[in-house]
């Protein structure tokens, strides 16, 4: 019997939490910075993309079956967890992603996710973790990638604070 694997990843980047956030949960997005597509067959109880939320994930460029994923956790900006359905060559697959907001404009997620290769796959293809790590770390730097990009992207159209008046201050203007 195969024991499940773990795969871990913990990423500190220089935007608010709401923004790695939306990254990750933000499902039909994901093509825009990884080659994954992503596409809901069914919105979330409450929200699109939460609690409750099909998705159906596909590789571009291969001919693998999509994976169907639920979303079983949900806890907006601090906790966002998926289960693999059908699809994929696994027998169990559990994704949990923690948000920590680490100050001003800062933030951590920590990705921890378990899976377990069906016997066939691993007979078939043995170096099939390996193969998965490097997709998952390449997935990992393409958020932390997306994570910057929009937070800049934020600053941009944000307006720059205007500093206060001196009269507002008590002080005054000296020649």
């Amino acid at each position: 019997m195969e024991f499940p694997r773990r795969f871990f990843h913990r990423a500190k980047v220089n935007v608010p939490v709401s923004v790695a956030w939306d990254v990750f949960t933000d499902h039909e997005r994901m093509g825009e910075y990884t080659d994954t597509v992503c596409r809901i067959t069914r919105p979330g109880d409450t929200e699109r993309n939460g609690l409750g939320c099909v998705r159906l994930l596909g590789v571009r460029e291969n001919n693998l079956p999509d994976v169907e994923e639920v979303v079983n956790f949900w806890e907006p900006n601090k906790l966002f967890g998926y289960h693999v359905t059908s699809g994929a060559p696994i027998s169990h697959h559990q994704g949990l992603i923690m948000f920590h907001d680490r100050g001003p404009h800062k933030s951590e997620w920590v990705y921890n996710m378990r899976l377990t290769a069906l016997p066939e796959i691993l007979e078939a293809t043995p170096e099939f973790y390996d193969v998965f790590d490097e997709g998952f770390r390449q997935f990992m730097k393409n958020a932390e990638c997306e994570c910057e990009r929009r937070g800049a992207e934020e600053d941009l159209f944000s307006p720059p604070a205007i500093p206060p008046l001196l009269s507002e201050q008590g002080g005054q203007l000296t020649t």
